[in-house]
């Protein structure tokens, strides 16, 4: 029995409304209804949204193209005016009511001790680098308490120039976020989708920052976690424009920020270069290994090789603090916070908690591994290539994310964001992806 168009379009339909219904689901219950379900449910239900939105982005993309229209202004008449003040329109409001939010929050908190380590970290880095002192000496008198250097280059050199002018980190972090999200509204406007289509994307980051702020204690305050969201919007940017330059930058900006990319970036490359364009695969690859080179191993790790096996010691003897920081209830804190499956592995795993804290490592590499394997499989063994890898690569992202940060030690609310925030890319794509029949024979073509 063959479908009809008219079925098989409201079939289609369906899967990108249930895309929307999902993200709405995610959002509302990562924030204002976190752990509304308990510490044990909360999570499986977050991750099991994940899942689903991964999976129902794959389905809507399969035998959808992702088109770019050339970048002109030269045609469209009123229609592209239209679309053009629906973006600046939605933009501009979403970017002026949150950067007055982050003023009253920076305002509401000064980044000392009282509150958290982050800030006062990062003084202590760039202040080191400014006055040529070595940047990754074990922290004494700068804290009041020992505690190895973890931070990687991109989390502290953004605020070089902060620490030199004087004035607040968190603006920093802000702009690199606003930098990452006008990636986006370039990207969005040229997608050319209808006028209201593109006002409501248009607002999609803001509204997911300004459900952040207002939920989750500090997010500006003591945490520059938006930085990151700017780095990562910039990566996935730079790869569904297919333009190499972005994505190398990117790429080494995530990678010289957290590890928790490496296990992705394979997938990423190979599929670049055997079914996209080998000489931008090498070109990436050679760039970020260069960056990861020039800006940490030979100025910085050379000097000692162990720092890094100790600073992951370290992440485990901090792990156990926060597994015995308990609240009223008598529980731990965060890996009891709705967010992660922490709160498995201390309830039913056996041991001590440095044994239970190991088993949870070992679970979340191998479910990293197994995500990024499988994913490789499925694209591989496709019979057509019907989806674009990368619709494909952004996809998987958001899923290994959300793994990444569900299975972590200790799932802290501001770095499960990353996670969260992925998932408007997934939306503004299920948007824009048009009928391979409409689009035509576009996709990228392929080196020999």
């Amino acid at each position: 029995m063959i479908s009809s168009p008219r079925s098989t379009s409201s079939s289609r339909n369906g899967i990108q409304y249930l895309v929307y219904a999902l993200f709405a689901a995610e959002l509302v219950l990562f924030t204002w209804q976190r752990n509304y379900f308990g510490p044990f449910v909360s999570p499986a239900v977050l991750y099991t949204l994940a899942i689903a939105l991964t999976l129902s982005t794959l389905a809507l993309a399969r035998g959808r193209q992702w088109v770019l229209p050339p970048a002109t202004l030269k045609a469209g008449g009123q229609t592209m005016w239209l679309r053009l003040v629906a973006l600046l329109t939605s933009a501009i409001a979403g970017g002026w009511y949150n950067t007055n939010l982050v003023k009253v929050q920076i305002r509401a908190f000064r980044p000392v001790l009282e509150y958290a380590d982050i800030i006062p970290a990062l003084q202590a880095y760039a202040r080191r680098w400014l006055n040529g002192a070595e940047v990754y000496a074990p922290m004494t008198w700068e804290l009041g308490y020992f505690e190895l250097p973890a931070y990687l280059p991109a989390t502290w050199f953004p605020f070089i120039l902060a620490e030199w002018l004087g004035f607040d980190y968190r603006f920093v972090a802000w702009g690199i976020f606003l930098l990452g999200v006008l990636a986006y509204e370039y990207l969005l406007w040229r997608l050319r989708q209808p006028w209201l289509q593109t006002l409501v994307l248009a607002g999609v980051p803001f509204v997911v920052f300004y459900a952040l702020v207002t939920t989750q204690w500090g997010y500006v305050g003591i945490t520059v976690e938006y930085m990151m969201l700017g780095y990562y919007s910039l990566l996935v940017v730079g790869i569904l424009l297919r333009f190499w330059p972005l994505q190398a930058l990117a790429l080494l900006l995530c990678v010289l920020s957290r590890y928790s990319l490496v296990i992705w970036a394979p997938l990423y490359l190979g599929l670049m270069f055997f079914y996209d364009s080998k000489k931008n695969a090498l070109l990436i690859a050679g760039t970020v290994l260069l960056g990861v080179i020039g800006f940490y191993i030979v100025p910085y790790l050379s000097h000692n090789w162990g720092l890094f096996m100790e600073v992951q010691r370290s992440y485990t003897d901090a792990a156990v603090y926060e597994w015995k920081h308990l609240g009223d209830d008598g529980l731990p804190i965060h890996p009891f916070n709705g967010l992660g499956f922490a709160s498995f592995f201390y309830k039913y795993a056996s041991g001590s908690l440095y044994e239970k804290i190991g088993l949870l490592k070992t679970v979340h590499v191998g479910l990293l591994l197994t995500v990024v394997a499988v994913a490789a499989v499925a694209y591989v063994r496709q019979q057509t290539r019907r989806i674009d890898y990368r619709v494909y690569v952004v996809t998987i992202l958001k899923l290994y994310l959300a793994t990444f940060y569900a299975f972590l030690q200790v799932p802290y609310a501001y770095l499960a964001t990353l996670g969260l925030f992925m998932s408007v890319f997934l939306v503004l794509m299920t948007a824009c992806l048009r009928p391979a029949a409409e689009a035509g024979q576009n996709l990228p073509a392929i080196d020999a």
